[in-house]
């Protein structure tokens, strides 16, 4: 498995895993389907984003995690987003993206990562 940051050509992929997700129910506050763009706006190049990390097998996308800032909450803290292809849950994805968004965290000044479903 690679881990490395998102780009905007991982924006397709990532909305196709996302969409998937959404399509199950019950692991995400997402309800509609996102757009590549709509997945770039929210995950890779947004204003409110800090990181997004994801990870790769023989080039197909696992799963990503998204750091994110919005005004609602306090100076320090960010909102944290995770997306593991269905099946691969528990498989140590979710576990090695967590630990290079905490390094990214660590280097943004981060007091406090919200990761409720909201």
């Amino acid at each position: 498995m690679i881990l490395r940051p998102a780009t905007p050509a991982d924006a397709p992929a990532m909305a196709a895993l996302l969409n998937a997700i959404i399509a199950l129910g019950g692991t995400t506050a997402h309800q509609r389907p996102f757009t590549p763009d709509g997945v770039a706006a929210h995950y890779i190049s947004g204003s409110s984003v800090l990181s997004c990390i994801l990870a790769e097998e023989a080039g197909r996308i696992l799963g990503f995690q998204g750091l994110e800032t919005w005004d609602g909450l306090p100076e320090g803290w960010a909102d944290i987003g995770t997306f593991v292809a269905p099946g691969l849950q528990r498989g140590g994805v979710g576990a090695a993206l967590m630990a290079a968004t905490l390094a990214a965290a660590r280097a943004a000044g981060l007091a406090t990562i919200n990761a409720t479903i909201r």
